[in-house]
């Protein structure tokens, strides 16, 4: 790996340590904030397309996150030219609004980034929470749940 894409995972780690924590103004500097930005978040439902409309939600995702901790591992990475993909598993332990005790939040991540003005910008993320193997009626179930 080189020294670019590893500074790169270290500033993606402490974003995510931010998240868990309330605040998204992390992720929004690393983000590209143009029209072709998309997030398929861990709680399902379709893309988010647009800076816009992404800016717009993520204030009140993040709300819903009171504090926790957060570690990236990279599974791999996979650069050329412009372009760049890192495969993750976000290790974090998360206290959410509500709740009374932290629970392990761990999700399977995907971010691509396209290299603007100098600048690595996230423009697809898809994160869900399947780390733990289901089964194929478990599976089944949640593919059939509206």
């Amino acid at each position: 790996m080189d020294q670019e894409t590893a500074e790169l995972i270290k500033q993606v780690e402490t974003t995510g340590g931010a998240w868990v924590n309330g605040d998204a103004s992390g992720f929004a500097t690393h983000a590209s904030q143009k029209d072709d930005f998309s997030i398929m978040g861990p709680f399902g439902g379709p893309p988010a397309i647009g800076w816009t409309l992404y800016a717009s939600v993520a204030p009140r995702v993040a709300a819903q996150f009171k504090s926790g901790t957060s570690r990236t591992q990279v599974i791999s990475a996979h650069k050329s030219g412009d372009l760049l993909v890192l495969v993750q598993i976000e290790h974090q332990t998360v206290l959410f609004a509500g709740d009374d005790a932290p629970q392990d939040w761990n999700l399977r991540v995907t971010q691509v980034y396209r290299r603007e003005d100098n600048e690595w910008r996230i423009v697809h993320r898809h994160a869900d929470p399947l780390l733990v193997m289901r089964s194929m009626d478990e599976a089944k179930e949640l593919a059939r749940k509206k």
